[in-house]
């Protein structure tokens, strides 16, 4: 591999909810990326045997964990994370919204998706922490480093 390459730390990416105002989801821990394809059989006399496919449909989730932190003033939770919980709680059109997930080097993925909050909570001795599964809705738009 060449030296111009080097690893890339899951904690310099971000993730931010919103078209109208994007804010930041703080306080992530975890990032994954899933991937799904469907396929339909194409395979036919002439592939002597041997099985065929074609791609019908693509779809993908962003899987999400972080720590639940609240404003000690007020008690709010982190406007970023609390979009994100009220977006999971929406159903209809209005269950949908933009993200945008940067990398380190600056290239964005946006998307809409809808929100599961799997969990939020923790054990006796554990800081709460959350858990939320993007379910993306039609494509991935990429972007360049840099924004261009």
């Amino acid at each position: 591999m060449s030296d111009t390459y080097t690893e890339v730390l899951a904690r310099d990416w971000t993730v931010t909810v919103g078209a109208t105002t994007p804010l930041p989801i703080p306080n992530l821990e975890t990032i994954g990326f899933d991937s799904t394809a469907k396929e339909a059989d194409i395979t036919s006399f002439s592939n002597a045997g041997n099985d065929d496919h074609t791609i019908t449909s693509r779809g993908r989730t962003l899987k999400l964990a972080g720590f639940y932190y609240e404003d000690t003033t007020g008690k709010a939770v982190e406007p970023g994370l609390a979009a994100l919980i009220a977006l999971g709680e929406q159903t209809g059109a209005s269950a949908k919204d933009q993200f945008v997930v940067t990398d380190p080097a600056g290239v964005t993925r946006t998307f809409n998706a809808s929100v599961t909050m799997d969990t939020i909570g923790g054990g006796k001795d554990d800081p709460t922490k959350f858990t939320a599964t993007l379910k993306v809705a039609g494509g991935v738009t990429f972007g360049t480093a840099g924004g261009a």
